[in-house]
């Protein structure tokens, strides 16, 4: 929230903190990076584990993690017996595939972070350690390597992000096409 602030707040630009199911409070470390305030946005969010994203009414909203968030529609094939669906979409001959292409099974991890030198100026001290691995995906789909780049105060810190980076990985099965029925009532 600190960093946040630091970033929007002496550019009068808006934003909100989006509360999070599992909410992240990594120490941030001191910077040199000089970039764009959507690089330095993303930067936060990755260090969190969060995202980042502009609404509609222009404001920046921030989530530290997964954010807490209601379905507006769900989508399924089976009657909703019970009326616990949130607006339910019934759907019929679908079509599903398996994707593993964007699947990552090591990351590399930048931690951005900056030191003093003898003259008590500020310099980049940016550090990279090699890849965090999920050795089950690894020897299953082989070692494909990502990136992440965050910016935090311990290496033990940088590599636990590197780690949930990489274990939050699995193959997908992907909805390709579904045909929706549009009527009301299904009986």
């Amino acid at each position: 929230k600190e960093r946040a602030s630091d970033l929007l707040d002496p550019h009068k630009i808006a934003w909100k903190e989006i509360p999070a199911i599992n909410p992240r409070n990594i120490a941030m470390a001191r910077t040199v990076y000089e970039s764009t305030l959507i690089s330095h946005l993303d930067l936060l969010a990755s260090t969190q584990r969060g995202a980042w994203w502009l609404n509609r009414d222009g404001i920046v909203c921030i989530c530290s993690g997964q954010p807490k968030a209601t379905p507006r529609y769900t989508l399924t094939d089976t009657h909703d017996e019970d009326g616990k669906a949130i607006h339910p979409w019934y759907y019929a001959q679908a079509n599903a595939g398996f994707d593993s292409v964007n699947l990552v099974t090591q990351v590399e991890v930048t931690n951005q972070n900056a030191k003093q030198d003898e003259q008590g100026r500020w310099q980049a001290a940016d550090t990279t350690y090699p890849g965090v691995i999920n050795p089950t995906l690894a020897a299953t789909y082989g070692v494909r390597t990502g990136q992440i780049t965050v910016n935090t105060t311990t290496q033990e810190n940088a590599l636990y992000l590197g780690a949930t980076a990489v274990n939050a990985q699995e193959p997908k099965t992907v909805l390709q096409a579904a045909t929706v029925n549009t009527l009301d009532d299904l009986e």
